[in-house]
């Protein structure tokens, strides 16, 4: 616990004895640039947490007496409303966000005495942080809403209204609006109820499966297909979810058919994400009651909608209910995509792929192993078996000739976990020239597949597919913990960092510098050896991961290095105990069947610096 601490108060140690303590502690008292606190207790840790506690106090003084005349109105009389608020405000801060609370032990256990301090410049400073965090999660989520990533821009917007509420100020806080200077506060609310008002669930079709029936439905924005959403639904017992829906689909799961309405609610809290992502947002949450939306619940009719059985031996349904607006908005957006020759072995490998339908909504998976290399079945058997695996709805496919394989794109499946967290996915299946199924990955994010199959228009859809194929294996190797494949593709001698550029140095000649030739970056690096035992430990204490890439940007090297390709994607990583999002910059030799990855670099996020050029200039330096 005592090093915990040390971690998360960044703690400045005065390391003195006898008088000298009492001399520095009377010297601090004195003085009117510092604020304070003691405390007592049998322990270091009790006689810290009491000294803390004092220190927010002062801290809680300082700031009410700091109010204008307008504001002090409010607090004359002894209002305990307004005192508890700050004390609320303040626990916010706490913890995490004081980064030079000095520490002195005056004495040791049993009769411990420790005494706090800051400066109250440093007060001023986290309360500057605060805003500019909040200014930037409102520019985070602007971006997230253009891309129709309405989890993303739902979850951004909503925790920069949660810390607003920890600034004792928040109407002075203005954000630019049409040209105009607006209330943050009020921007914000009003912000989250224009998404949400604009958020469309509609029904596509009911399946009749093993006794259960499947609303499929389809979710836009502004008649656009949402990139991502989470959301619950009420199975007439309780809410199921939160369930992530991919590329406009979402699906609910009933014991009889719905009568009348499904009433379905938008995740916009995010409050598990927050203990992960966001140690601040998390202690906002907890200290102040989150903004109630009304309109996140949203009532979806069913009307005189019939039910189409899915039949066992064949995936087709019977009934399409409804005009079918998603499917529309995808197929327009693979109409201008690049064209792929018709693959010679389409037939049979639909009718193979018709066959592992039948086999995963039967659950009978043994039955299907011939169609498959050793390999492609243990990964089938894998996949499966992450989190319940089951379809969600009729695939439309789309076979394409790449070398000597031929690529099915896809089948749209449904994963769940423990505490009914869901997540659909598109499978991607792939044929060797045998006809066997020898690999699978989850498919990137319509947006990202777009941006490599309309992109750069000199690239060949060898290229395109290359780059493609890489990515999914990427996203599911760590999805499906598949250490031997990382273990394969990483370079011996890869640079893998992580870190958040500081300030400004001189370029030097080894990688990292070519890589931000004029930043100083704090980082933590890795060998390969190193990264792969923390890959081992995490995927070990891990149920599930979940990986989307998307908002990609990628070049291509020349002469000698053509097929070697600098990529910086955007990665949002979501697991039981642990989430981040951020951006992931990739050196990677593709010129060979197994790629090799030359540089891995993490950031949270992006830096004008480190771009895809600098990775293709870091390569130049090997």
């Amino acid at each position: 616990m005592r090093a915990t601490l040390i971690i998360l108060f960044s703690l400045i140690y005065v390391v003195c004895c006898g008088q000298d303590i009492h001399k520095q502690v009377a010297k601090i008292k004195s003085d009117p640039a510092y604020k304070w606190g003691e405390g007592y207790g049998a322990t270091i840790e009790s006689a810290d947490n009491m000294a803390l506690s004092a220190l927010i106090s002062q801290i809680s003084l300082s700031i009410m007496s700091k109010f204008d005349n307008e504001e002090s109105q409010k607090t004359v009389n002894g209002d305990v409303h307004y005192s508890e608020t700050v004390q609320s405000q303040l626990k916010t801060y706490s913890i995490g966000t004081f980064q030079n609370v000095g520490l002195i032990v005056i004495s040791d256990e049993p009769d411990a005495q420790v005494f706090r301090y800051i400066k109250n410049d440093e007060i001023d400073k986290i309360y500057e942080e605060r805003i500019s965090k909040v200014k930037s999660y409102i520019e985070f989520g602007q971006k997230e809403e253009g891309k129709y990533q309405m989890a993303d821009a739902l979850r951004y917007y909503n925790w920069a209204l949660a810390l607003l509420q920890t600034y004792p100020y928040p109407e002075q806080i203005k954000v630019p609006d049409s040209g105009k200077e607006v209330s943050a506060k009020l921007w914000l609310d009003s912000k989250i109820n224009e998404i949400l008002n604009n958020i469309r669930f509609s029904i596509t079709n009911i399946d009749e499966e093993d006794s259960q029936f499947i609303v499929n439905m389809d979710i836009t924005y502004k008649g656009q297909i949402v990139t991502n959403l989470d959301y619950s639904y009420n199975d007439g017992y309780r809410y199921v979810g939160p369930i992530s829906a991919k590329d406009g689909r979402a699906t609910a799961g009933f014991n009889a058919k719905p009568a009348r309405n499904i009433r379905i609610k938008c995740e916009y809290i995010f409050a598990n994400q927050a203990k992960t992502l966001d140690q601040e947002v998390n202690l906002a949450l907890s200290a102040f009651t989150p903004r109630n939306f009304s309109n996140a619940l949203i009532i979806v009719p069913v009307r005189n909608v019939q039910t189409g059985k899915t039949s066992k031996s064949s995936s087709k349904q019977e009934d399409i209910l409804e005009t079918n607006s998603v499917q529309q908005q995808i197929k327009a957006i693979e109409a201008n995509q690049v064209t792929f020759a018709k693959a010679d072995n389409e037939a049979v490998c639909r009718s193979v792929m018709q066959e592992i339908e039948k086999a995963v909504r039967s659950k009978n998976h043994a039955g299907v192993r011939n169609f498959f290399t050793p390999e492609g079945y243990e990964m089938f058997n894998a996949l499966i078996h992450n989190g319940n695996a089951s379809i969600i709805r009729s695939p439309e496919y789309r076979f394409m000739p790449y070398r000597s394989m031929t690529l099915c794109r896809s089948i749209p499946m449904q994963f769940k976990f423990k505490n009914n967290r869901q997540f659909i996915e598109d499978v991607v299946f792939r044929f060797n020239k045998d006809g066997k199924i020898e690999s699978l990955a989850y498919a990137l994010t319509k947006k990202a597949e777009n941006d490599i199959l309309t992109s750069d228009k000199k690239w060949d859809n060898d290229t395109r597919l290359t780059l493609i194929n890489f990515l999914e294996d990427y996203q599911t190797a760590y999805a499906l913990k598949r250490i031997d494949y990382l273990e394969s593709v990483f370079s011996d001698d890869a640079l893998i960092i992580t870190g958040t550029v500081l300030s400004s140095r001189k370029a030097g000649r080894d990688v990292s510098s070519a890589l931000s030739p004029d930043n100083v970056i704090k980082e933590t690096r890795y060998t390969k050896a190193q990264y792969i035992k923390k890959l081992r430990e995490s995927f070990a204490s891990k149920e599930f991961i979940n990986i989307h890439l998307e908002d990609n940007d990628i070049l291509s090297a020349k002469n000698h290095l053509q097929g070697v390709y600098a990529i910086q994607i955007k990665q949002n990583y979501f697991s039981n105990n642990y989430g981040d999002s951020g951006y992931l910059s990739l050196a990677v030799d593709l010129r060979d069947k197994m790629p090799v990855i030359k540089i891995r670099v993490w950031q949270s996020e992006k830096n004008s610096e480190f771009t895809v050029h600098s990775l293709l200039k870091a390569i130049q330096y090997e």
